[in-house]
C-alpha cells in the first residue's frame, strides 16, 4: 500500500491537524479543500488512501465517494469518511457506496 494519503476537507483546522499527524507517522500527505479539484488529483496521484469530509460544497462527499468507486483507476482506494453530521442514513449510504470506514471528526479544532 502506498504511503501517500490524500485529505479532502474544506475545514482548515481539521486538514492541518490530519496533515501534521500523518506526516509525523511518515506518510506523504496530499490535501485539497476543493472537492472537484480533489477528484481530479486523486485520479492522477493514486494515493494509498483517501480521507474525505462528507459535508463539502459541490460536489459533496457522497458524490466524490461515488465517483471514486465508479472509476476503474480509483475504485480500490480505501476511503475513510469524516463527518460532524452523523446519522444512520449517512452511515448506511457511505457503506453502500463503498467507504472503508466512517468516523466522526473532532469539533472546535483551531
Amino acid at each position: 500500500m502506498s504511503k501517500k494519503i490524500f485529505i479532502v476537507d474544506d475545514d482548515r483546522g481539521i486538514l492541518e491537524m490530519l496533515r501534521d499527524n500523518l506526516e509525523k507517522a511518515r506518510f506523504e500527505v496530499l490535501a485539497e479543500a476543493d472537492s472537484r479539484v480533489a477528484s481530479e488529483r486523486i485520479s492522477s496521484e493514486i494515493p494509498g488512501a483517501v480521507i474525505l469530509d462528507l459535508v463539502m460544497p459541490e460536489p459533496d462527499g457522497f458524490e466524490v465517494l461515488k465517483s471514486l468507486k465508479s472509476n476503474d483507476k480509483t475504485k480500490n482506494i480505501p476511503v475513510i469518511i469524516l463527518t460532524t453530521h452523523d446519522t444512520k442514513e449517512n452511515r448506511d449510504r457511505c457503506a453502500e457506496l463503498g467507504a472503508a470506514k466512517y468516523m466522526l471528526k473532532p469539533v472546535n479544532i483551531k
